[in-house]
């Protein structure tokens, strides 16, 4: 799927990835290739990608549909 994570000052990753995982405000989601629709509110925590690259965010949005992932942090 492919991947879009930003801040408001720039882009923190870009590029494609099997699995995601983040910190919701509802628990830990694993985003997979051919999730569901979702829009979600991210908490304080790590973001996990492909179980390699970790990025930590304070709060964020995460919007994902047709197997693409866009997740906006502050």
């Amino acid at each position: 799927m492919k991947v879009k994570i930003m801040n408001l000052e720039k882009t923190i990753f870009e590029g494609k990835a099997q699995s995601v995982v983040v910190p919701s405000r509802a628990g830990e989601i694993t985003i997979l290739e051919d999730h569901a629709p979702l829009l979600t509110l991210l908490a304080k925590g790590e973001i996990l990608i492909d179980n390699k690259r970790r990025i930590e965010v304070s709060e964020g949005i995460l919007y994902c549909v047709d197997n693409n992932l866009i997740i906006l942090v502050k």
